[in-house]
């Protein structure tokens, strides 16, 4: 299969069908997106906008994915800040969809 698009962070570049997907948690339509570094790239579900109630949510539907023993110095008694801290952290992996002839 030939793709015409790339999605690009600062440490892989993965296929694209399109040059925009869907943030998993509000549907919107977007060039850019966010990954929690324990999840997959390439699941669309794992896949959210750069807005912090997007994730939020997503990071409350997938806490247990979030290895804040990494990001908070006592992760059993994980504060409200510390825990926006941590996801972050976690999410702070983007990938940004652009034009490609490497897939050909």
């Amino acid at each position: 299969m030939t793709y015409k698009y790339s999605a690009i962070s600062s440490h892989t570049e993965i296929p694209q069908e399109t040059p925009t997907c869907k943030c998993s948690m509000c549907g919107e339509e977007i060039s850019s997106f966010f990954v929690g570094w324990t999840m997959n790239e390439y699941q669309d579900d794992d896949r959210v906008c750069e807005e912090w109630d997007c994730w939020k949510e997503f990071a409350t539907y997938n806490e247990s994915s979030i290895p804040f023993e990494d990001y908070v110095e006592n992760p059993e008694d994980v504060s409200r800040e510390d825990w926006d801290e941590a996801v972050s952290q976690w999410l702070w992996n983007q990938y940004d969809i652009v034009k490609s002839t490497k897939w050909k």
